[in-house]
């Protein structure tokens, strides 16, 4: 018979560390399609990371002949596909670069992680344009501070 998780269980808590809010200076600003987008950083989301579990890791979904990750590239953008562990869980995350930046490499690193990151999680609340149902428990989230803002009540069930 398999245990249930139960709250104060090391995975439990861990969990709920990934999706603390970020404080406002791990905030980056994006220009895309003339908006500009809230993302978090590559330091601050790995410094959560390193908090949470000090032994995470992530490698390549496939690797080449020559040992080196594979890169797809169509006429514009590149794109790596990754697998992320963080507390002993797997999950699969791509990261997207348009072709012909400085560091390629290194931008499809960080959005690969961030993209799988936020499979556990982190960060995302800047991945939904909707109210998320962890936002509406815990309230809402100053983006400025970081600070939760109470509990705010949950919406009527739809029969």
């Amino acid at each position: 018979m398999t245990e249930k998780k139960t709250e104060g269980d090391p995975l439990s808590e861990g969990l709920k560390k990934l999706r603390a809010p970020f404080p406002k200076e791990c905030y980056g600003k994006l220009k895309k399609g003339g908006a500009e987008l809230d993302y978090i950083e590559h330091a601050a989301m790995t410094d959560r990371l390193l908090t949470v579990d000090p032994l995470w890791n992530w490698e390549p979904l496939a690797v080449g002949a020559d040992g080196l990750p594979v890169v797809r590239t169509s006429s514009k953008v590149a794109s790596l596909w990754i697998r992320l562990t963080v507390l002993g869980k797997t999950v699969i995350g791509v990261g997207t670069c348009e072709l012909g930046k400085n560091e390629v490499e290194k931008e499809l690193i960080g959005d690969a992680l961030r993209n799988a990151a936020m499979r556990f999680g982190v960060a995302l609340d800047l991945w939904s344009k909707a109210e998320l149902e962890s936002e509406l428990d815990a309230g809402p989230v100053d983006r400025q501070t970081g600070e939760v803002r109470g509990p705010q009540p949950r919406p009527p069930a739809q029969q």
